[in-house]
C-alpha cells in the first residue's frame, strides 16, 4: 500500500515541457520508534492551552476520579493492617490462655502475652477510627454524602460503634489473679427422690440440689479470653482486598448492575462460586480449630478428664461436626455445652451441607457432556428400535405362515400364541419411539424455536436470495454445529448470522 503523502515528501517543480505540475515522492527513513509519553505530552500541553469550559470540567472530574482512587487504596492499607493486629491479638491471646495455669513460672510470658493483646487492640481502635474517615470522605467524594459530612453525623456511626464494641472487649494484663466461683453440673438421678438415695452417687464433697449433683469450681478471669474470636469477622475484608472487590472500578460497575459488589455476602458468594472447595476447606479449618479453643477454655477449670487437652477437644469437635457423635468424650459445663452446640452442631450441618453443594456441583454435567451423554442414548435406542422392529416382522411373518400354511387344529392355539408375541412386541417399539420422541424434542425445542424465529424473520425482510433449499442447508448446517449447547439467544442469532452469510456466497458470486 502507498505511504500517504506528507509536506516533507512532496515537492512540486515545473517542468520545462509542461505546465502541469509534477509530484515527486523522496523515499524519507521514519523511526520505527516513536516515544509515546512525548506526543501525548504534547497533545495535553496543546489542548491544556486553550483552556475551555470543557476541558476544565474533564480535569476536575479526572482529579475526583483520582483522589477517588487514592482513598480506596489507604481503606484497603488501613483493613488489612487491622486483619494483621487481629490475628496478632488472636494468637497471643491463645498462647496466654495455653500458659496459664499450667506451668507456675510463666507468670511474666502470660502477662507479656496480655501487653501485646492490650497494645495490639489499641491500634485496632486507632485503625479502626481513621477507616471510618476515609469511608466517610468516600462517600463525600462520591457524592452519597454532603461535603462537609464526618462518620458521626451520618449513618455510619452505628456500624462504628458495633465493631468499637467487638474491638475493644479483651483481658487486660494485671486482671488473671482474680477468679469467679461458680457451680457445674456434675450428674443427674431422675430416680432419686430423697438426698439420701443420691448422695452415694454423687462425687465427694457435691452440692445437692433439685436431685442434681453440682460441684463448686474456681474459673480464672483469663478463660473468658475467647471474647477475641469475633475479631475473625476482618478477614472478609482482607479477602475483599485480596480480590480486588474494594476499588472505585467495582463500584462503579456494580452500581450499573444495582449490586453491591464490595458486600461481604456478594464476596462469599463470589468465592464459593469460583472456588467451592478452597473456600469450604477454609471455613471447615477455621470453625474447627476456633470452636475447639473455645471449649478447651471452657473445661480446663472443671479438670475434665476427657478433654485434658487441646487435640482431644479437637477430635470431640471434628466427630460433632461430621454428626457421627462416638460418645468416648463429652463436655460437662454449661459455656463447653453453648460452645460444642453453636460451632459443632449448627457449625457442622451448615459445613455439611457446603461439602454436599461443592460434591453435587462437581459431579454435575456440563451441557458438551450432556449432548455426548443424549447421543449415545440415541444411538443405543436407535439399536434396540431396529431390533424390536426385526422381531416384530419374524413374529408378524410367523401369523401370516400360521394362517395360511397350519392345519385346522393347530390354527387357534398356534395364532393366538403369535397375535401375543406381536402385540407386545408393537407396544414395545411404540414406547420406545414415544420416548425417542420425547428426547428429540428435549434435545432440540429450542433450537426448533430459534430456527422458526430466524425463518419468520428472513422472510418478513421479503430476502429473495435466501430459497427454500438455502433453508433446510441452514437447517442441516446449524445442527450440525450442534446450537443447544449455546447459552443465550443472541449468541445463536449470531451463528445463524454467520451462517446464513456463508449461504448467500454463491448467490453473490
Amino acid at each position: 500500500m502507498e505511504a500517504a503523502v506528507t509536506l516533507e515528501d512532496v515537492a512540486i517543480v515545473e517542468s520545462s515541457t509542461s505546465s502541469i505540475p509534477t509530484v515527486i515522492r523522496s523515499a524519507r527513513r521514519r523511526d520505527a520508534i516513536v516515544n509515546r509519553a512525548d506526543i501525548y505530552r504534547a497533545q495535553m500541553a496543546e489542548r491544556a492551552s486553550k483552556n475551555d469550559v470543557m476541558w476544565s470540567s474533564t480535569v476536575r472530574d479526572l482529579g475526583g476520579l483520582y483522589a477517588l482512587k487514592l482513598l480506596y487504596e489507604k481503606q484497603r492499607t488501613l483493613e488489612n493492617a487491622m486483619f494483621y493486629l487481629a490475628i496478632v491479638s488472636i494468637v497471643a491471646e491463645a498462647a496466654s490462655s495455653y500458659l496459664h495455669g499450667r506451668l507456675p513460672w510463666t507468670t511474666i510470658a502470660v502477662e507479656t502475652t496480655k501487653g501485646i493483646v492490650t497494645v495490639a487492640t489499641a491500634a485496632l481502635l486507632v485503625l479502626l477510627f481513621r477507616r471510618y474517615t476515609l469511608a466517610a470522605r468516600i462517600k463525600v467524594a462520591s457524592s452519597s454524602l454532603p461535603s462537609a459530612s464526618k462518620f458521626y453525623h451520618t449513618p455510619l456511626v452505628w456500624d462504628f460503634c458495633i465493631e468499637l464494641s467487638l474491638l475493644l472487649v479483651h483481658i487486660p494484663p494485671g486482671l488473671g489473679q482474680y477468679t469467679l466461683q461458680t457451680l457445674v453440673y456434675i450428674y443427674a438421678n431422675s430416680f432419686s427422690v430423697t438426698r439420701e438415695a443420691a448422695a452415694p452417687l454423687c462425687p465427694k464433697y457435691p452440692m445437692y440440689v433439685a436431685y442434681n449433683c453440682y460441684a463448686p469450681t474456681t474459673i480464672s478471669i483469663s478463660q473468658f479470653g475467647i471474647v477475641l474470636v469475633p475479631r475473625i469477622y476482618l478477614v472478609g475484608r482482607y479477602i475483599r482486598n485480596v480480590f480486588g472487590f474494594n476499588t472505585n472500578e467495582v463500584k462503579l460497575i456494580g452500581s450499573l448492575q444495582n449490586v453491591d459488589a464490595a458486600s461481604a455476602w456478594f464476596v462469599r458468594k463470589f468465592l464459593f462460586r469460583f472456588y467451592p472447595a478452597a473456600f469450604s476447606a477454609f471455613i471447615l479449618i477455621a470453625l474447627w480449630t476456633l470452636t475447639a479453643w473455645a471449649v478447651d477454655q471452657a473445661e480446663r477449670s472443671i479438670a475434665n478428664g476427657d478433654l485434658a487437652e487441646y487435640v482431644d477437644v479437637l477430635w470431640l469437635v471434628v466427630v460433632t461436626i461430621s454428626t457421627v457423635g462416638y460418645g468416648d468424650c463429652a463436655v460437662v459445663g454449661f459455656p463447653g455445652r453453648v460452645f460444642i452446640v453453636v460451632g459443632g452442631v449448627v457449625g457442622g450441618a451448615a459445613i455439611c451441607s457446603m461439602c454436599r453443594v461443592v460434591v453435587v456441583g462437581a459431579l454435575a454435567i456440563s451441557p458438551n457432556e450432556q449432548c455426548v451423554i443424549d447421543t449415545i442414548k440415541e444411538r443405543e435406542e436407535v439399536q434396540q428400535m431396529r431390533s424390536l422392529a426385526v422381531h416384530l416382522i419374524q413374529a408378524e411373518w410367523r401369523r401370516y405362515k400360521l394362517m395360511s400354511c397350519s392345519p385346522a387344529g393347530q390354527l387357534r392355539h398356534d395364532v393366538t400364541k403369535a397375535l401375543h408375541t406381536a402385540r407386545v412386541l408393537k407396544y414395545r417399539v411404540m414406547a420406545l419411539a414415544r420416548s425417542m420422541r420425547r428426547t428429540h424434542q428435549r434435545r432440540h425445542q429450542g433450537l426448533d424455536a430459534i430456527l422458526t424465529k430466524w425463518k419468520g424473520k428472513v422472510e418478513q425482510e421479503n430476502d429473495m436470495d435466501t430459497t427454500r433449499s438455502s433453508f433446510g442447508t441452514l437447517d442441516r448446517t446449524v445442527r450440525r454445529h450442534d446450537l443447544v449447547v449455546i447459552a443465550t439467544c443472541d449468541k445463536a442469532v449470531d451463528k445463524l448470522t454467520a451462517v446464513l452469510a456463508k449461504l448467500r456466497q454463491p448467490h453473490v458470486q
